[in-house]
């Protein structure tokens, strides 16, 4: 089974921290995980260049992006990502995003 969750991404100073911390979670699990923007899918588990390809999909401030865990610790791994996420405020939900996209700052 295979469990994808979408992600609402409101970091406006670059993508490298959070394109950091999903690779180094990803690690934790043995599920594979997987980051996907605009038709394209980065696996989060082969350390640098995870990151270097993550930061060449060039994701800004309001995309949508989805994550995907595939493996037996997958439920965790999607948890744990969700958690980071909220934890560092990389992600708004619905509402805020909606209300950010008709009166951008």
């Amino acid at each position: 089974m295979m469990i994808t969750k979408q992600y609402n991404i409101i970091t406006s100073t670059g993508f490298a921290r959070p394109a950091t911390l999903l690779v180094q979670v990803s690690r934790l699990f043995t599920s594979r995980i997987s980051l996907e923007y605009q038709k394209k899918s980065i696996d989060l588990k082969y350390s640098t260049d995870s990151i270097m390809d993550i930061l060449s999909l060039r994701i800004r401030p309001y995309s949508m992006i989805n994550i995907k865990a595939e493996g037996i610790d997958e439920y965790d791994a999607l948890q744990t990502i969700d958690n980071l996420f909220n934890k560092n405020k990389l992600i708004i939900d619905q509402t805020e995003f909606l209300s950010c996209k008709s009166n951008p700052k």
